[in-house]
Order: structure tokens, then sequence, then C-alpha cells
């Protein structure tokens, strides 16, 4: 589905609604009125059955259940193939959100990230950190994006890579252009605006931190209030160059060590 095509669907188990993206994870989440969104971050990145089981101790530990989870950041050992990507996918991480009760026909709704380090990598596809809703009188929007590359999603890997094959400034900058529209898309669909968001994170290891910034996000008259966190990491696939995620959540912390 186009991102300017886009609407949201209420998922009232999880108490959030969310944007129709890949079968693998929506386009962003937005906490119901009612609610907020928290983000709890492992004491390190867990291999994907533990990560698992901390995320439900955890959401147990609150009294949430299972259907709170509305977001999942992975990090992996190494870009993956198309084709192992997909494997993964199918075959080990929608068949435990299945297995959760967590899936729709047409896919996942859950927001997730899911990059490679370029250093310090785990050895296996990991659970890093999660969101989950909770209940909240607070007023103030809550939501997760998905984290997006160069690729639109109604569009065939790799064919369709913005600039694809290209890694000089003027790629980069179109590539980071068309990302920042997309997500401001997304926003739109859940009734967001840039203002409304607490973090930006860029996925990269090209050095584009700053022209984000300074250039294409100001160039768009946007302002991030928090700035833009830089992660030295690739996205999951071979030939994408970076990838954006956005999120405000009304708590963040670090969980002790399982």
């Amino acid at each position: 589905m186009a991102s300017d095509q886009a609407t949201a669907v209420s998922c009232e188990a999880g108490g959030y609604v969310f944007v129709l993206g890949s079968d693998f994870a929506s386009q962003g989440v937005a906490a119901l009125p009612g609610m907020t969104i928290q983000r709890a971050e492992l004491a390190a990145p867990a291999d994907l059955e533990e990560g698992f089981s901390q995320v439900r101790r955890h959401l147990e530990r609150l009294g949430r259940p299972l259907a709170a989870l509305c977001g999942l950041e992975l990090r992996m050992p190494e870009v993956l193939s198309g084709q192992d990507f997909l494997d993964f996918n199918r075959t080990r991480y929608l068949a435990k959100l299945q297995s959760w009760g967590l899936l729709r026909q047409d896919g996942s709704p859950l927001a997730r990230t899911n990059v490679a380090p370029r250093f310090r990598g785990p050895p296996t596809i990991s659970v890093s950190a999660f969101s989950f809703t909770a209940e909240s009188a607070a007023p103030g929007p809550a939501f997760v994006l998905s984290g997006l590359a160069e690729l639109p999603e109604d569009r065939r890997y790799p064919r369709a890579i913005i600039r694809r094959g290209e890694s000089d400034a003027a790629a980069l900058m179109e590539k980071t252009a068309w990302i920042v529209g997309a997500l401001q898309a997304r926003m739109r669909a859940l009734g967001l605006v840039w203002d409304d968001a607490a973090a930006v994170r860029l996925y990269s290891t090209h050095a584009i931190a700053f022209a984000l910034q300074r250039e294409v996000l100001a160039g768009a008259g946007i302002a991030p209030a928090n700035g833009v966190t830089w992660l030295d990491a690739a996205p999951p696939v071979p030939e994408l160059a970076l990838e954006i995620d956005v999120r405000c959540c009304s708590q963040e912390y670090r969980l002790a060590a399982a």
C-alpha cells in the first residue's frame, strides 16, 4: 500500500491504531485515547526466543496483555540476502507473532525497526527493545513509526530502490528526502505532525546525519526538538543505504539484566 493512500486501522485489544505496511510490519502505530506507549530497552540484545521471553515477562509484571505489544526493534549480526530476510520473517518472526495471536490476515500490525550494527552486532538476530501500550490519562500523542529505507512499500525490491546503486552525496540526499516525505505521509495517516516527534533515529553506514538535519529536515521546515540520533548500522538487506524511524513514547527505560 502506498503511504499517501494509507489509513489507520484500530487494534482495540492492543489499545492502538496502525497503518498497514508490509506483511511483517505496519508503517507505524499510535496510542488510542486513554492509552500511551512506553518503550523498554533490554540490558543487552537477546536472541529472538529469549528476547520474546523477556517481553512476555515484562508485560506480565505490568499486568498488560500480549496484545499491548506494538513495536519491536531487532538487531542483526549482518545484512541478509533478500531471500534470507524473507525466510526469517516467514519462518521465525511471523510464526512467533502468530503463536501469540498478534497477526491479522493482512500481516503484522506491530511497528518494527531491523538493522545490522557495523560494530559489535549480536551473534544472532536479536531483540534490542520493544514498545507497548499502557493506560494513561496524560494528554499528548504517543506513537512509533517503523524504520523506513529508500524503497516504496508497494514496489519491488531491489528494482525500485531510490537511486539504486548510487551512494554519492546527491544520491544520498535524494534518498533521505524521499524517506522524510514518506514518514510525513505516515504521520498524517495517524493524525500526527513532525512536531510530535520526540526521537528521530538515522541508521546508516554513510556519514549523512548532518545533511539529514541541516538540509533535508530544516529545508522542509522540520526541527526535531531532540535533534537526530545516528547509529552506525545498515538496513537489513543489500543495496539499501539508510533507514529512519521516529517515535514519541511517554516513558523510555532500560531493563535490568535478566
